[in-house]
């Protein structure tokens, strides 16, 4: 597809060489129809809300495009405005603790396109320095399907039901491979170009695959506006970097029936299966990986006997998770350690519950993702950041260079529940 310059009525002009890229970033974050499409100079960014309760947030970095063209007009001024009223301190906004180069650059790129300053909204000059973005509403299902047009980008219509959880106990479509399905090198790469007609209020998308074009125009909508989820990373009280696969499996170990699941760091915790295990091991029986993470079969193995031993009897820094469903209890704990962690902060003793539905919306990016920063602030708010794979197909070979700078990011904030009330029951905050 040929580059063409970009129109005085578009706002944007962005082109990408394969449109699995795209998908694979959009399809975790569909469970409501519509999202709010934010666009600046860094990239895209596409959220999704629910219950009031969770919210995702899609990041596309300008880099995955080839070129990426975005021409700031007065609605765009006005949009970044109301991009900084309406959550005026972002979860990736202030410093977070060091994280590896992907992942910061993926959140500085994200903290750089929401364009939120620490700055009050009543100075004028911050205002005027901010950079500007182009906020509208957009149909999310709609937009999967044009981009599956010709079949390379399938998406989940049904798990894009506002409010369906994905099944947590079957691999959701697309699923399996890092990144999204692998394709036959003989079928064909979808090419697309996306752009924003400023004069009608559509967005535009031009899909190009051996010869057919195809153009899809999809219709705005004003922003309806979204709840302030602001993660207070100066009250950061725990956070665990690890590979996602590990806590995917350990939520799809989780009977689907349970209701709430606990969330705890633990600085020092005492371990009962780090105990079993020192004793098989001192047995001379060959423990690998279940036995310190219940309900997730795929974590290395940490030491022999005698070190378990101790570390049982110490305390091992430690991530755990807990669900009572209607089957019995899930309790899983990733301790500090290699093969495990990446990184591990843990300030304090602490723990929240949440709804586990919310986390079987997660799950998509959890299965495709390479690695996951699980943080929480002293507020019980967790944060989920998921880094999405470089690329597939053609976009994967982009740029040399901007390795970091390539991947897609996806973010889920998700709000706890309120203490137990006297009947026993929970509700959300």
């Amino acid at each position: 597809m040929p580059h063409a310059a970009p129109e005085a009525h578009e706002a944007l002009s962005a082109h990408i060489a394969d449109v699995r890229t795209l998908a694979a970033v959009l399809r975790p974050i569909a469970f409501n129809h519509y999202a709010t499409v934010s666009i600046s100079e860094a990239g895209l960014t596409f959220t999704t809300e629910l219950d009031r309760s969770v919210q995702a947030n899609a990041y596309l970095p300008a880099s995955l495009f080839n070129p990426y063209l975005f021409r700031p007009t007065r609605a765009a001024a006005a949009g970044s405005a109301r991009q900084r009223s309406r959550s005026p301190t972002s979860s990736l906004a202030a410093p977070a603790p060091p994280s590896p180069a992907a992942l910061a650059a993926a959140e500085r790129s994200a903290a750089s396109h929401l364009g939120r300053r620490a700055a009050s909204e009543s100075d004028d000059e911050s205002e005027e320095a901010s950079p500007p973005s182009l906020d509208f509403e957009i149909n999310l299902s709609n937009l999967l399907e044009c981009l599956n047009v010709f079949g390379s980008a399938p998406s989940s219509t049904k798990a894009a039901s506002e409010g369906a959880p994905v099944e947590m106990h079957e691999p959701p479509p697309g699923a399996g491979e890092r990144g999204g399905k692998k394709r036959k090198e003989s079928e064909g790469t979808t090419r697309a170009r996306v752009s924003f007609d400023d004069e009608n209020k559509r967005l535009v998308l031009i899909l190009e695959e051996g010869g057919a074009v195809t153009r899809c125009e999809l219709t705005t909508m004003e922003p309806s506006g979204l709840t302030e989820m602001p993660f207070d990373a100066d009250r950061l009280v725990g956070q665990a970097i690890m590979r996602s696969e590990l806590l995917a499996d350990a939520l799809l170990s989780i009977d689907p029936t349970a209701r709430e699941l606990k969330i705890g760091f633990d600085p020092a915790h005492r371990s009962s299966a780090l105990a079993a295990r020192a004793a098989l091991e001192g047995d001379g029986s060959s423990v690998r990986g279940s036995a310190s993470v219940r309900g997730s079969g795929r974590v290395a193995e940490a030491g022999k006997g005698a070190a378990a031993a101790a570390m049982a009897a110490v305390g091992v820094q430690m991530l755990t998770l807990r669900a009572d469903g209607d089957f019995g209890t899930a309790e899983m704990e990733f301790p500090n350690e290699r093969g495990v962690m990446e990184r591990y902060v843990c300030l304090t003793s602490c723990s929240s519950c949440y709804l586990f539905k919310y986390f079987s919306h997660a799950l998509r990016a959890l299965q495709t993702s390479l690695k996951t920063s699980i943080r929480l602030d002293e507020r019980g708010l967790i944060s989920l950041q998921c880094l999405m794979p470089r690329g597939t197909g053609a976009t994967g070979t982009g740029a040399q260079g901007n390795a970091a700078k390539d991947h897609g990011f996806i973010e889920f904030a998700i709000l706890p529940l309120d203490d137990p009330e006297p009947d026993g029951s929970q509700q959300d905050v």
